[in-house]
């Protein structure tokens, strides 16, 4: 099988069935023995479709009818226009190419690979300047329409833009831990309890710092307790960790117990989609509605196991609002006794994801 159906077959899946991108990439690459330039090329052509799925729809569009194709019809098309206009390929040998692959597939719909390819070389590329201004963002960076008008709602036109122009980047860094640890100097013996305990590093940089701290750490999922307790044993941390949904944490920590609560909350994850193939498409309102509900609730069920002047630190990756300082300032008005103390946001770039995190202080 030669790389070009390697990754129409990947694609197909990815596209047609749903499938995770990093996942078929990482199977494909060892289910052949590809050269290392093939194997090179083989990812960047599957992410560089999958990043610019809505635009190279957009080119499509107008050369094929409304209705169902193959399941390999769509992702045949994609990868075609995409060695066009991304990588430059010649032309003609392209089309050759993909229309030899589509009689393999189907020698009648090969006929209609070959009519909307023809047509497409002949006609000038849609301009996306012609669009208004949440689909011209929308189809020029493949973002969803409705993810680019929520996040115009709380950011500039160029904010956004400069967000959503971000590169895919799966190693891109998270700082926000190292930033919340330069915002709080514990004392020997604080009690320390962090409520997801398997969203970050924070518990063992605590530790590493300062072995006379009290740490706790709860995950709701067993299997994350069992790797966090392995990790701490093997690192000689003094950290205890418990398999608890942090909702009803409260039936193992009592009220005014602790001098600090860590919550690196659940989000929507807006901060960083740059750093996950699919998630773009994948996400919705319902579910970002769902996970501020559920931000409200973890607030409301643990605050109180703050002491009488301690801090609940309060983290997100995510750029919503509603998420963050709309979060925050809710809990402040129905929770008096704490105070904002310090509240800080980085919005993302080419290397780092973004971040929001507040520290709030309970009254002695």
């Amino acid at each position: 099988m030669n790389l070009i159906m390697i990754c129409l077959e990947a694609l197909e899946k990815i596209i047609s069935k749903e499938l995770p991108s990093k996942k078929v990439i990482n199977e494909y690459l060892k289910k052949f023995e590809l050269a290392e330039k093939d194997k090179s090329l083989f990812q960047n052509i599957i992410i560089g479709i999958i990043n610019n799925l809505l635009y190279l729809e957009f080119l499509i569009t107008p050369f094929i009818e409304k209705k169902r194709y193959r399941l390999w019809f769509r992702p045949l098309l994609y990868l075609t226009i995409y060695r066009i206009v991304y990588l430059q390929e010649d032309q003609e040998q392209v089309i050759s190419e993909s229309i030899e692959i589509a009689k393999i597939k189907d020698r009648f719909l090969s006929s209609t690979i070959r009519i909307v390819l023809n047509e497409f070389i002949k006609t000038p590329l849609r301009r996306v300047e012609e669009l208004d201004e949440i689909n011209y963002l929308s189809i020029k960076y493949s973002y969803p329409a409705w993810l680019v008008a929520f996040l115009l709602k709380d950011y500039s036109y160029e904010e956004v833009e400069n967000i959503l122009k971000i590169k895919y980047n799966e190693n891109a860094q998270n700082d926000v831990i190292e930033e919340v640890l330069r915002n709080i100097n514990p004392n020997n013996y604080a009690k320390i309890l962090d409520l997801f305990a398997s969203s970050s590093s924070i518990l063992f940089e605590l530790a590493r710092q300062n072995k006379q701290l009290i740490l706790d750490g709860v995950d709701p999922l067993e299997d994350n307790i069992q790797k966090l307790t392995a990790q701490a044993k093997r690192h000689s941390a003094n950290i205890h960790f418990h398999h608890i949904n942090p909702l009803e944490v409260s039936n193992i920590f009592t009220s005014n117990s602790c001098d600090y609560v860590i919550c690196y909350a659940p989000s929507s994850g807006l901060a960083q989609m740059f750093k996950h193939l699919d998630y773009k498409y994948l996400l919705n309102l319902e579910s970002i509605n769902t996970i501020t509900l559920y931000q409200q609730k973890i607030l409301q069920n643990t605050h109180h196991l703050v002491k009488n002047g301690g801090y609940y630190i309060y983290i997100t990756n995510t750029l919503n609002h509603d998420e963050n300082e709309k979060q925050i300032r809710t809990f402040l008005k129905i929770n008096p006794q704490y105070h904002l103390i310090l509240e800080k946001k980085m919005l993302p770039n080419s290397h780092q994801i973004g971040y929001y995190f507040s520290i709030l202080q309970k009254d002695l």
